[in-house]
């Protein structure tokens, strides 16, 4: 499969109270894993999620362990999401990959896009409030 066919497939699923697309999506990435170094991929799953902000994907789901899969790849990807739209899928990302130790290079890049979600204005007064929890939690003395 190649991403314009994943990115067609992926958005043929549509998130139902239900839950049972998180069936669907796995049975996607399950079909997917060549394509784990497309650069391109993280962008339209990051895409997917921020369109159907209200949705849950699982914990952590089978869209979040794809990516992670494909560690460091999808990190400006995710980053990028956040700066756009930070929904509590994509902060809590933002905070596995912290809980990993990162190195301060990327930490520092990490704990900039919760700040920044922190007080983000299209963000929820939810997702803001899980940001500064996550800040407080890896940077204490900024959050």
């Amino acid at each position: 499969m190649d991403a314009a066919s994943f990115a067609s497939k992926l958005a043929a699923i549509l998130p139902l109270e239900d839950e049972s697309h998180i069936a669907s999506l796995q049975a996607l990435v399950g079909q997917s894993a060549d394509l784990l170094l497309d650069l391109s991929v993280p962008g339209v799953v990051f895409s997917y999620i921020e369109s159907h902000q209200a949705a849950y994907f699982g914990s952590p789901g089978p869209l979040v362990h794809f990516l992670e899969r494909s560690y460091p790849s999808y990190i400006d990807a995710l980053i990028s999401s956040v700066g756009r739209l930070p929904l509590s899928t994509t902060v809590w990302m933002v905070n596995r990959v912290l809980n990993s130790n990162p190195g301060p290079a990327l930490s520092s890049r990490l704990l900039k896009s919760l700040r920044d979600a922190a007080f983000h204005r299209s963000a929820t007064q939810q997702v803001r409030n899980e940001a500064l929890e996550f800040l407080e939690l890896h940077a204490p003395s900024e959050g």
